[in-house]
């Protein structure tokens, strides 16, 4: 009896020194400074500066506040810990630690977005949609008339790619959704579009690789490339042209993912990923011929989906010019030296240079179809005697204006676009109506 009263004590001491040891590893990693990390975390962090003691930062509380937050994301070993909860909450309750990231079936993962678009949860009516239909309409044909192209590009969406493994809690009654009714009312205007979100789920089983990805939340690498080359067939059977030719090299399968197809895992922070499939990735290089082929400029107003085809650099290879409007708001490449934004530049001079101009969403984000760039196409192809400096003027003029300002940034909001755009917007329709 008296024995194993001793092995409970041992035991008990054990846990308890093992406790006092968890508690003051970090301590000992801050003064010993051994290996502190292991690879950064991944997702959106904001890096607290550390603050010289003052009596005056004390006395004001700013001291104490501002060391907290830095302890607290520099303390030792911070990335193991991190890492751990995000694993023991991903194993034990199915739960991923990433904003809008939810962990289905069979542990494929979603984002809440794609989800609430495939049931129809965020449906912006019908009327709202046939306003932007019949806009671009009107763009395509002015620029029909000067051989220029304006196509829309529906990406797939990962919940009606894989409806099946939809975690319960979310799943419903589908209703109405933006991408059904964008898709009827744009073949009912005759509006040049290439529909990949219904052509993916045709080839779901018939594709001899993924096309879309168990741990990501985009277009596979194999899927998004199959698509930009059927984007370049649809380019020179509109416009009777020829363009550089993309020509496969080889195909590497392989488990080991690469970007896109693991960008929803990166973001849990896990130390050991679920397993998943072989996916594909293929190499391409660009063939020109200057005597046969024909560059010319591609302007492309995209979400995320844009990323992996223009981090390639295809479409540098293949185009005279290829920008990239990110939501119509950041511009690229010149944000990659410095942040540009549409708003600050004259984007009008931008948009007649363009020969292809595409505007690529997502079921997603069709509630912010094109950010307000078909209103801006509008003005310049449709509207060119209102002049930029007018639209200025109203834009300068609705911002002195306190109360109309107010309902801009509300119906901003209501439309999830940026103020600028929204301006953009009422600035133009003012104008036309004082043209009336």
């Amino acid at each position: 009896m008296r024995e194993q009263s001793n092995i409970e004590i041992r035991w008990k001491r054990i846990i308890l020194y093992g406790i006092y040891l968890l508690l003051f590893i970090p301590f000992i990693q801050n003064v010993t400074h051994l290996k502190k990390q292991i690879r950064p975390l991944d997702g959106a962090f904001y890096k607290e500066n550390d603050i010289v003691f003052s009596w005056e930062d004390w006395f004001k509380g700013t001291y104490s506040s501002q060391k907290d937050k830095y302890i607290k994301e520099n303390f030792g070993f911070h990335n193991y810990y991190v890492r751990a909860i995000c694993q023991l909450n991903f194993w034990i309750f199915n739960k991923a630690n990433a904003a809008y990231v939810v962990v289905g079936k069979d542990n494929y993962l979603y984002e809440t977005g794609y989800i609430e678009a495939y049931y129809g949860r965020d449906f912006i009516g019908k009327q709202r949609i046939h306003n932007y239909i019949k806009k671009l309409k009107r763009v395509q044909d002015s620029l029909e008339k000067k051989n220029k192209l304006i196509v829309a590009v529906f990406a797939p969406g990962k919940a009606g790619f894989y409806p099946e493994y939809i975690p319960g809690s979310y799943r419903g009654e589908p209703k109405t959704s933006n991408y059904e009714w964008f898709i009827k009312t744009i073949q009912e205007q005759n509006v040049n579009h290439i529909d990949f979100n219904s052509y993916f789920r045709r080839q779901k089983y018939k594709s001899k690789y993924p096309l879309y990805p168990q741990l990501g939340i985009h277009w596979s690498n194999y899927g998004s490339f199959m698509a930009y080359d059927s984007m370049l067939t649809y380019f020179e059977s509109k416009l009777g042209v020829d363009l550089p030719d993309l020509e496969l090299k080889n195909m590497e399968i392989n488990d080991t993912l690469k970007y896109p197809d693991d960008d929803a895992v990166n973001s849990l922070n896990l130390f050991f990923r679920p397993k998943t499939f072989k996916m594909a990735y293929p190499n391409y290089k660009v063939k020109y011929d200057s005597l046969k082929h024909t560059k010319l400029n591609l302007l492309v107003i995209s979400d995320s989906f844009w990323w992996c085809v223009y981090s390639s650099h295809l479409p540098d290879s293949a185009f005279t010019s290829s920008r990239f409007w990110f939501y119509n708001e950041e511009m690229y490449p010149e944000s990659h030296y410095s942040p540009t934004y549409v708003s600050q530049v004259d984007y009008a001079s931008k948009i007649r240079k363009a020969d292809i101009i595409m505007i690529l969403h997502s079921e997603h984000t069709l509630t912010r179809f094109g950010g307000g760039f078909i209103d801006m196409a509008y003005e310049t192809y449709c509207h060119p005697g209102l002049g930029k400096e007018r639209l200025q003027r109203m834009k300068e003029s609705i911002r002195a204006t306190p109360e109309w300002y107010q309902q801009v940034v509300t119906k901003a909001g209501e439309r999830n676009i940026t103020v600028d755009s929204m301006l953009t917007i009422d600035a133009i329709y003012s104008l036309e109506q004082l043209k009336k």
